[in-house]
């Protein structure tokens, strides 16, 4: 197993190496700007589920309706992993959720420092 992630970072290693300077600067840009829209995205999400405690909210009236049509496809990803609990609470956000700051803690670790 040992020999396995030598094998990987070494290859990590020769890929990054075989990048140019411009190139790995690019990837870098990209990655960020991914792991930026996903910090928005989580914001966006989490307004979301704070609105949800509230039962006076309009969902057809703006600027919810646009709320609700950004943050519902993805949260409907994990509707049908989840099904919710006596058909009231729904853990599909908190799910949501990890993902999506799992995806940023990978996508903002510092590629210098190795992930292996």
């Amino acid at each position: 197993m040992v020999g396995r992630m030598d094998l990987g970072a070494s290859a990590l290693f020769l890929v990054s190496a075989a990048m140019s300077y411009k190139e790995q600067k690019m990837v870098a840009l990209v990655t960020q700007a991914v792991g930026s829209f996903i910090k928005l995205y989580l914001l966006l999400l989490f307004v979301r589920v704070l609105l949800t405690w509230f039962p006076n909210v309009d969902w057809m009236r703006q600027p919810w309706s646009i709320l609700r049509q950004i943050t519902d496809p993805y949260l409907n990803l994990f509707r049908n992993l989840i099904p919710p609990i006596m058909g009231q609470i729904d853990f599909t956000p908190i799910l949501g959720f990890m993902v999506l700051q799992f995806l940023a803690k990978v996508l903002s670790s510092d590629p210098s420092v190795g992930r292996f």
